[in-house]
């Protein structure tokens, strides 16, 4: 898997590259950004290149840094661990005899089992299990019970996990790794009408405040979310056929 444009933490493909966002971008110093010239046809099958090399453009942060960084925002440890409770304890809900009526003997009691697991399993746990995951990329495409891209799989956009709680939730498995993302791809050969030492300065007066978004885990109907449950099971130790599941932009 090509995972050129992504936000990784380490070699952890966080959000892929459609969900380069504004408030991304914010996160970033433009001081991080590392701008050298490479072989164009690193970057072929991703934009339209000329000439025998490119200017490629990376941000790279430690994983520290950008922690506080989020921590200023409103996205801090502790309110991601918060979180992360809640939507375990969402997650946990056991499926009704109705949700599960269609599903036969093997798929149920990977339901319950699912269930199980997740009931015991606090925020602690969830980063713990995370930390403990092997060091593959491609791992997020694994969705059996406990694997990375199980783990990965809880953080549902559509329960407020945006990609910046994406990434504090992942910063705190691996605190040391450090933070790239290449947008030598962005815009028009790039830097979204801005020039690339001023990319990440130029959009910070774009993004809202954190306590104006909706919190993960907040929804009003528990219900809501455990009714999608047959779309993300049976657990099965296949790899996903179409790429990491949740990724934002995927």
């Amino acid at each position: 898997m090509d995972y050129t444009g992504y936000l990784l933490v380490g070699t952890f493909p966080v959000a892929s590259a459609e969900a380069v966002e504004d408030e991304l971008l914010a996160v970033l110093r433009d001081d991080m950004l590392q701008v050298r010239p490479v072989p164009a046809e690193q970057y072929e099958s991703h934009m339209s290149v000329t000439g025998p090399e490119i200017e490629s453009a990376v941000f790279r942060a430690p994983g520290p840094v950008i922690a506080d960084r989020l921590d200023a925002m409103g996205i801090d440890a502790a309110r991601v661990q918060a979180d992360l409770d809640r939507t375990l304890k969402g997650a946990a809900e056991p499926a009704t005899e109705a949700d599960l009526a269609e599903y036969g003997d093997e798929a149920r009691a990977s339901v319950r089992a699912e269930e199980e697991l997740l009931s015991a399993m606090s925020a602690q746990d969830w980063v713990a299990s995370l930390a403990a995951t092997p060091d593959d990329p491609d791992a997020v495409y694994d969705k059996s019970l406990g694997s990375r891209g199980w783990l990965v799989n809880l953080l549902d956009s559509e329960d407020g996990w945006d990609t910046l709680r994406r990434l504090r939730a992942i910063l705190l498995a691996f605190p040391d790794a450090d933070v790239t993302i290449d947008v030598t791809w962005l815009g028009d050969y790039g830097w979204r009408e801005s020039e690339p030492a001023a990319l990440a300065s130029n959009t910070q007066a774009a993004v809202p405040r954190q306590d104006d978004r909706p919190r993960s885990g907040d929804r009003t109907d528990r219900r809501d979310h455990r009714c999608r449950v047959p779309q993300h099971r049976p657990v099965s130790t296949a790899s996903a056929p179409d790429g990491p599941g949740p990724l934002p932009g995927l």
